[in-house]
């Protein structure tokens, strides 16, 4: 099978796209995945070193631009969707996955154009614009949660749960500390509000010092200010820019304090830890705040309102899981009943069922 993965922009479209295509490529067969997305976005970066050749598409968002910016991209689109049926003529694949973001629209429009089967994931409750324009015509379309189920035509769905890598299904705690180790991740761009009040939290949580060490993703922006703040700290505490060790990352984790964008969300719960959740505030159709209740309602998670998050929430919270007790082992095993390790097996497998199918 010939599949193309069209999306990025987050790893969490990229990293459920690569998890189809590592699925895809360990079955037998000579199969073959490329992965479309935009030329300098942050696929380009994490598809480089994988199996799967990667093809750069010049696009950006319209929603929220200015009228100059919105035509300008109108016109990336227009482009992208002519280069993107150039190449679907020469690379002549099977199928077509769209796992949402800027790419995701012009080869699911070339796909339709020139008849090649499309299917599209929704790692979301609620569908972006995109997934909700596209989920009329795909052959296809597989869903994250079954809070989704009603917004996309009957017949074409199927709940499967988000596709997460293999190695957040298998990875294990290595350290034998009887620390408290707290993660903090605000995705793969950061995240200013969680920033802001980690660091904050610092001299709150000093009178915890010999309980807690902390392991901070930034982003690149708040980096070098989080670093000189957690040097004052009196706990173990590392901030990186980026993490590209997430699964033994969040497995060393006893707390995961994130935004809950979807792939991080499946991600923590295929490894089954416990986690506060802080929804951005102006995701689209608020789908960060349906995440993270979907966790919730199951008892694996705590949802803290953007807004309300500072320092004194975080250092309140800590402490409050620092009582003895197993609390974090029980949130942990109730998120994890959450996980879908089978995910982006069905998908695959339905791929392959497109792809006999007759026209």
């Amino acid at each position: 099978m010939i599949l193309i993965v069209a999306g990025g922009g987050t790893g969490g479209h990229i990293y459920p796209g690569l998890a189809v295509a590592h699925e895809l490529l360990s079955r037998q067969g000579k199969h073959k995945v490329i992965f479309v997305g935009k030329a300098k976005g942050l696929e380009a970066k994490l598809v480089a070193g994988e199996k799967v050749e990667f093809f750069g598409l010049n696009v950006r968002g319209i929603k929220g631009s200015g009228l100059v910016m919105a035509v300008w991209s109108v016109m990336l689109l227009v482009g992208a969707i002519v280069r993107s049926i150039k190449m679907l003529l020469v690379k002549s694949p099977d199928a077509v996955l769209g796992v949402g973001g800027y790419a995701s629209a012009p080869m699911g429009l070339a796909a339709l154009v020139l008849g090649i089967p499309l299917a599209i994931t929704e790692q979301n409750t609620k569908p972006g614009l995109t997934n909700r324009w596209l989920g009329r015509f795909a052959k296809r379309i597989f869903l994250a949660w079954p809070e989704s189920e009603q917004l996309f035509p009957n017949g074409k769905w199927m709940v499967t749960g988000n596709p997460v890598r293999h190695e957040f299904f298998v990875a294990t705690k290595k350290s034998s500390s009887k620390l408290m180790n707290i993660l903090v991740i605000g995705g793969s761009q950061g995240a200013k509000s969680l920033n802001k009040a980690m660091a904050e939290a610092v001299p709150l949580l000093n009178s915890v010092a010999e309980k807690i060490t902390l392991v901070h993703q930034t982003g690149a922006f708040d980096i070098e200010m989080i670093k000189s703040l957690y040097e004052k700290s009196q706990f173990k505490c590392e901030a990186f820019a980026f993490l590209t060790d997430m699964p033994q990352r969040i497995a060393d984790a006893d707390l995961v304090i994130s935004r809950s964008g979807a792939g991080a969300v499946f991600e923590i719960c295929a490894v089954g830890r416990a986690a506060i959740y802080v929804p951005f505030p102006h995701a689209a159709e608020d789908h960060q705040l349906n995440n993270a209740e979907a966790v919730t309602a199951s008892g694996g998670a705590t949802i803290i309102n953007d807004s309300n998050f500072d320092g004194k929430t975080v250092a309140s919270l800590v402490k409050s899981f620092l009582k003895p007790g197993k609390r974090l082992e029980r949130m942990g095993d109730r998120a994890r009943g959450l996980a879908k390790p089978e995910a982006a097996g069905t998908i695959v497998d339905e791929l392959l069922k497109m792809k006999e199918a007759p026209a």
